[in-house]
């Protein structure tokens, strides 16, 4: 139990640091990469912004932005 309390101390301290760098912004989803556009308000937090102060809390991953036309 003692590496389980010293691994959340530790990440005490980088999530400090993090939520320092946060700037907590509102939005609606616009549709495109599977988000439905639902018109609904969403509280987030810009990924980018995270990175710098926590990579580690970012995962990147390629999402198709818009459908295939069939022509």
């Amino acid at each position: 139990m003692s590496l389980l309390r010293e691994f959340l101390l530790g990440y005490l301290c980088l999530g400090l640091n993090a939520l320092l760098g946060m700037n907590p912004m509102k939005f609606k989803y616009n549709g495109l990469a599977g988000f439905v556009a639902d018109g609904q308000e969403q509280l987030g937090v810009i990924a980018q912004d995270i990175e710098k102060a926590a990579p580690e809390l970012v995962k990147k991953q390629l999402v198709q932005l818009h459908r295939k036309i069939s022509r």
